[in-house]
C-alpha cells in the first residue's frame, strides 16, 4: 500500500531508503517494496506535492499500545509500595513480571533497529512511539510496525540524516517532534546519533508512566538550562523502592535506563550497544 510523503522530505526519505533497506531487508526496519523506485506520482493527485511509497501492512502503533495500558510500572510499584498485603503483593509482583518482559522485549527490538540505523552512519532525528507498532488485532491498519515478522521496526525516514557516529552535525532545521527532540537540537542547532538516545528515554518514560517527560519543546529548553538541577524521574526522592527482584528490575528501566538516556549532554548518553548490554544484565537477575 502506499504512503503518502510531503515534497519537502521526499529527498531525505528516499536517500534513506535506497541506502538503508537494501542492506536491511526488512530485519530491523519496515519493509519497502521496490525501494530502488519507490517514489511514484503514479497514484496522486498531480495537484498533490507528495510521492507514494509502497511498505508492508501493519497494525497499532507504540503510542496506541502505551495508552491502552490497564496499568503502569509506574502505577503498579505504587501499589506495591503502600501495601501489606501479602497476597496482593504476589500478585502484583506477577504483573510487574510481565510487564517488565513486554517493555524489555519493545527495548530490544527498537534498539536493534537504531543500533542498525547509527552503524550505517545514519540517524533518525524523528524516533517517537508512533513510529512502531505490532500486530495485535484481526483488523489490519496501515502504520509503521511489520505485522509479517511479528516485531517492532522503525520507520519513517523523512528527517534522516547522515553523521559519523558521535561526530557533531550542524542544522538550521530542528527536524522532529515536539516533546523529542534533544537539547542539543533544540539550543545549539548540532546533532549527532545521542540524538536518538535522547528520543528513546522519553519513549521509555512515556511507557512507565502514559505521560512525556517534557510536554514540549519549551520544557526541554527549560530543563536544558536550568541544568537539570530536578533530574526527570518517575517518583520523587522521598518514594521507598520496593525490594523485591521483580520491583528491582522495574527500578532500572524507570530510573537507570531512563536516567542514562536523558542527560542533559549527549557525551554522557550511552550508545545503543551499551544500552543492550544493560538489558542483558538486568535479565540476568
Amino acid at each position: 500500500m502506499g504512503l503518502k510523503v510531503q515534497e519537502s522530505d521526499i529527498e531525505n526519505e528516499l536517500r534513506a531508503l535506497q541506502k538503508l533497506c537494501a542492506v536491511d531487508q526488512g530485519n530491523f526496519l519496515v519493509r519497502v517494496f521496490n525501494h530502488e523506485r519507490s517514489a511514484s506520482r503514479e497514484f496522486v493527485p498531480a495537484d498533490l506535492d507528495c510521492c507514494s511509497i509502497d511498505m508492508e501492512l501493519c497494525s497499532r502503533n507504540l503510542k496506541d499500545e502505551i495508552a491502552g495500558q490497564e496499568s503502569t510500572l509506574q502505577g503498579l510499584l505504587a501499589i506495591m509500595a503502600s501495601t501489606e498485603d501479602q497476597s496482593e503483593m504476589e500478585g502484583i509482583s506477577s504483573q510487574l513480571s510481565s510487564k517488565n518482559k513486554h517493555i524489555v522485549d519493545i527495548l530490544h527490538q527498537v534498539l536493534d533497529g537504531l543500533e542498525f540505523i547509527h552503524s550505517m552512519d545514519e540517524v533518525h532525528r524523528d524516533l517517537k512511539p508512533e513510529n512502531g507498532l505490532k500486530w495485535q488485532e484481526t483488523r489490519l491498519i496501515v502504520v509503521l510496525f511489520s505485522y509479517a515478522d511479528q516485531r517492532w521496526k522503525i520507520a519513517d525516514f523523512g528527517c534522516t540524516s547522515e553523521a559519523i557516529g558521535n561526530e557533531l552535525r550542524s542544522t538550521e532545521n530542528r527536524r522532529g517532534t515536539y516533546a523529542y527532540r534533544s537539547p542539543e537540537i533544540l539550543v545549539g542547532g548540532v546533532y549527532n546519533n545521542k540524538t536518538d538516545i535522547w528520543a528513546l528515554g522519553c519513549i521509555v518514560f512515556e511507557f512507565c508512566t502514559k505521560r512525556a517527560p517534557f510536554s514540549g519543546d519549551f520544557e526541554t529548553i527549560d530543563y536544558r538550562y536550568s541544568g537539570a538541577k530536578r533530574p526527570k524521574a518517575v517518583f520523587g526522592e522521598s518514594f521507598i523502592w520496593p525490594t523485591c527482584t521483580e520491583a528491582v528490575k522495574a527500578r532500572e528501566i524507570m530510573h537507570n535506563f531512563v536516567d542514562q538516556t536523558l542527560q542533559l549532554e549527549w557525551e554522557d548518553r550511552p550508545s545503543c550497544s551499551e544500552l543492550v548490554r544493560f538489558l542483558r544484565e538486568l535479565e540476568l537477575l
